[in-house]
């Protein structure tokens, strides 16, 4: 009977008796009815709070304008949430700058940082993945499994009740902090940074490779989802993440895709064949002919300067490309807005392995510029490297 009461109430007379509680309060408070839902993420509340805890302060997190051209939704929802979201983004701001120390010992063969892993797992980082179909229906899962290499982190999910392929709408990768808490009143008001953000019916998986039981569906920059052959059911979603910057993006959120780079210095031949493993509950196996690209290019002051971390597909080539190996030739490429990459390879038939015989970078002119800040080789479309 109280309970009804209090809902019957004018949202004038709840959204004052919110406005004294705190924003860890505030937050949970939040999923307990759509109506608290509502209340609670009101604009005027948040900027209270803000102000009192962070008014004061010289870090003030802003909207990169590069970023707001990437992805117009995200300029929408800066607006409709600008205070909570400014709020939540201060706390893990906070959290970013405890380690920054840590983030400055790069690698030199790299041009990234050290400890990046380290950090992540310090701050207990995981990334959430959220599948919405046609009808508006949203599942969230947690990563199945996650694998750390040298410069990227590939996370899995699988075993979750994924829609059918081509009912997916968009996907979303969210970065989320999970608090270690030892008392209650340690409690901190959780917050999901979006990273990624891809609308299936505008752009669409591209197919890449199959074995006897999984089809492998590419969707730029780095995502796979592995469908059961056959069928239409998603079997495992796949994203691989670079290090560069990674822990901000992942606390503070981004809309654009992070890609990931490889000293071009540092590359080695390949030894046997190309496969990609797969995962899915108790099913396992490998397509032929696929892999996960890791490419890091560092500009003349060991800066990383395109970062790429995506699958891609080896195809056998009709004619030989270089007259100075013998066996069969084989081309990796990728393609993304930024630049292009192109691998030669050729198949060492007595070896049992490839040998990469050529590796062409294409750059885009509009990517150099933004770099250096300034204007190079008007009317050409790419620089080759």
């Amino acid at each position: 009977m109280l309970c009804s009461l209090f809902f019957r109430l004018p949202s004038e007379i709840l959204i004052k008796i919110l406005s004294y509680l705190d924003a860890s309060s505030l937050f949970c408070i939040s999923h307990v009815s759509k109506l608290f839902h509502q209340l609670a993420n009101d604009d005027v509340m948040w900027q209270k709070i803000y102000m009192s805890e962070y008014g004061s302060q010289t870090w003030k997190p802003k909207l990169d304008d590069a970023a707001a051209k990437e992805d117009p939704v995200e300029v929408e929802d800066w607006s409709a949430g600008h205070w909570k979201k400014m709020y939540f983004r201060a706390v893990a701001g906070q959290e970013v700058n405890k380690w920054r120390r840590e983030l400055r010992d790069i690698s030199p063969y790299t041009g990234l940082p050290r400890q990046t892993e380290r950090v992540l797992r310090s701050l207990n980082v995981s990334w959430e993945l959220t599948v919405c179909d046609c009808r508006g229906q949203k599942s969230t899962l947690e990563p199945s499994r996650t694998y750390f290499f040298e410069s990227s982190v590939i996370v899995r999910w699988n075993g979750g009740t994924f829609p059918n392929y081509h009912h997916i709408h968009n996907i979303q990768l969210h970065g989320v902090r999970k608090e270690t808490l030892k008392t209650p009143e340690d409690k901190k008001p959780g917050w999901r940074s979006l990273i990624l953000k891809r609308d299936l019916k505008t752009h669409p998986g591209r197919f890449i490779g199959k074995d006897r039981l999984i089809k492998l569906m590419h969707l730029q920059p780095g995502v796979i989802i592995g469908i059961w052959r056959g069928q239409s059911s998603v079997a495992f979603i796949v994203a691989t993440l670079h290090f560069h910057k990674l822990v901000e993006k992942s606390l503070l959120g981004s809309s654009v895709w992070v890609i990931d780079r490889t000293n071009l210095s540092q590359h080695r031949s390949l030894s046997g064949n190309v496969k990609l493993p797969w995962w899915s509950e108790e099913l396992e196996g490998s397509v032929e002919n696929c892999c996960i690209m890791t490419l890091t290019l560092l500009d003349d002051f060991q800066k990383p300067f395109w970062c790429v971390s995506s699958p891609i597909s080896i195809t056998m080539a009709k004619q030989p490309l270089s007259f100075h190996y013998s066996g069969e030739h084989y081309l990796m490429r990728y393609h993304s807005p930024d630049g292009q990459v192109k691998m030669t390879l050729v198949w060492l038939e007595e070896q049992k392995q490839f040998f990469l015989i050529s590796l062409t970078l294409y750059i885009s002119v509009l990517k150099v510029s933004n770099h250096f800040g300034r204007e190079y080789w008007r009317g050409a479309g790419s620089v080759r490297f």
